[in-house]
């Protein structure tokens, strides 16, 4: 295992399709980029591959994507998860025909958001984390339109 002193997200968390955040200041303060979104294409110990989920792709090719031909990856140190909050729940749709994850199994005591699902109760903190879950209880991606 390859340890990440900075990292906020471990590699053994992550699945394609993941929607996490890449936060240039948090490798470089001087950084004037701002935090975008992002949506993982490949996971390695120590970084991701990614791209910009809310970008719109363009018809015809310019010079520049030509010339560009490698993965978009980025280290780990400059990736954060995006908090789970009820403003990021009323963004996703959860399956109404599927049993063992409805929208009513996430409670929200004291600021924190809770999956209950009859002796199973498990914080959830990450979008990832909550993609991660839906996908594994019920087979299906979960729908997000952030």
């Amino acid at each position: 295992n390859i340890y990440l002193p900075f990292s906020m997200v471990q590699p053994n968390e992550l699945r394609i399709g993941n929607l996490l955040l890449w936060n240039p200041k948090l490798k470089n303060l001087q950084s004037t980029l701002g935090v975008l979104q992002i949506e993982v294409t490949a996971i390695m110990p120590d970084k991701i591959g990614y791209s910009f989920p809310n970008l719109e792709h363009r018809v015809e090719p310019f010079e520049d994507d030509l010339l560009q031909q490698e993965k978009r990856m980025k280290n780990l140190d400059e990736i954060e998860p995006i908090e789970l909050n009820k403003n990021i729940l009323d963004k996703c749709s959860f399956s109404s025909a599927i049993e063992n994850f409805k929208k009513e199994n996430l409670h929200f005591p004291d600021e924190k958001i809770f999956y209950k699902y009859h002796s199973i109760k498990l914080e959830v903190k990450h979008l990832h984390q909550l993609q991660n879950l839906y996908f594994v209880l019920t087979g299906e991606e979960l729908d997000i339109n952030l």
